[in-house]
């Protein structure tokens, strides 16, 4: 199943009005392909949903998020880009980070995504 330009939108619109909101791991059971690859930068991908919810859960875990602003966005052919400027308390210490999602979608699920961002 193909998506066109604007289903690919409302679907990135309504994944990125969930993690605005900090809904992150029902997110990913909800947009996000069983066989989901999630890549930070260059690491090793983590491969399907169950993986990379637990990932998730462990991560947010430890941070507090104040607040998420999609700063930009782009979509293409079963491509999207949305840029972000998260801010949170990690590790204690309050920061903002600036980021890049680039997601794959199929069938109307994230198939893959990385995020670009300057550790």
């Amino acid at each position: 199943m193909t998506t066109n330009t604007k289903d690919l939108k409302a679907l990135d619109d309504e994944l990125n009005e969930m993690l605005r909101r900090g809904e992150f791991l029902p997110a990913i059971e909800r947009l996000y392909a069983p066989d989901v690859e999630m890549q930070e930068n260059g690491a090793e991908a983590t491969r399907g949903r169950a993986a990379n919810l637990a990932r998730e859960k462990s991560f947010w875990g430890g941070v507090e998020l104040h607040g998420a602003r999609l700063v930009s966005q782009a979509i293409g052919d079963g491509v999207t880009m949305g840029e972000w400027e998260l801010d949170w308390t990690i590790g204690g210490a309050r920061s903002t980070l600036r980021q890049v999602a680039v997601r794959r979608w199929q069938g109307g699920l994230v198939a893959h995504e990385r995020f670009y961002y300057k550790p």
